[in-house]
């Protein structure tokens, strides 16, 4: 079973800061950019740390914080997503913080992923699914308060061996 609550605002003020400074150490301003054009920035900044470890943070800094609150406010503003903190029932009560559809059929943990990603080497999936997401058509009928990880299911096709 999983639970999910309302962020407070001390952990929201600081989601906030972090996706500003996630644009920053992307050197783009949110401002201006579409959030097409941020994610896809989100994307080829994950891509790029994993090869080359190649943005400037510092030691205080985590970069899957910082793009991951980036990110998260993309879903908020294209989809009407919500922050909130979501307990794993079945998993003695694990929590994290995700991104999720009002309904609670879908879910994104983006500061996981992108830890998953830098820590594991995988596969960078930010800006597929993001497309999925908008397509709509691709996504099947879901159950409300299902909490299914969108990240899960977004995969890039296989080469042609």
């Amino acid at each position: 079973m999983i639970t999910d609550e309302a962020v407070d605002e001390e952990t929201m003020a600081s989601i906030k800061a972090c996706a500003v400074d996630g644009a920053s150490l992307l050197k783009i301003d949110s401002a201006v950019l579409s959030s097409d054009e941020i994610v896809d920035a989100i994307d080829h900044g994950v891509v790029k740390l994993q090869k080359s470890g190649g943005l400037p943070v510092s030691e205080e800094e985590d970069p899957a914080v910082l793009l991951g609150s980036l990110w998260g406010y993309q879903l908020v503003q294209t989809f009407g997503w919500q922050w909130a903190i979501v307990t794993f029932r079945e998993h003695n009560n694990t929590q994290a913080i995700g991104v999720l559809a009002l309904d609670r059929s879908l879910a994104i943990y983006p500061f996981h992923f992108i830890m998953g990603c830098l820590e594991n080497d995988a596969p960078v999936t930010i800006q597929l699914a993001f497309n999925i997401l908008k397509d709509q058509t691709r996504i099947p009928p879901l159950p409300p308060n299902g909490y299914e990880n969108v990240m899960e299911h977004a995969h890039h096709p296989e080469p042609d061996q």
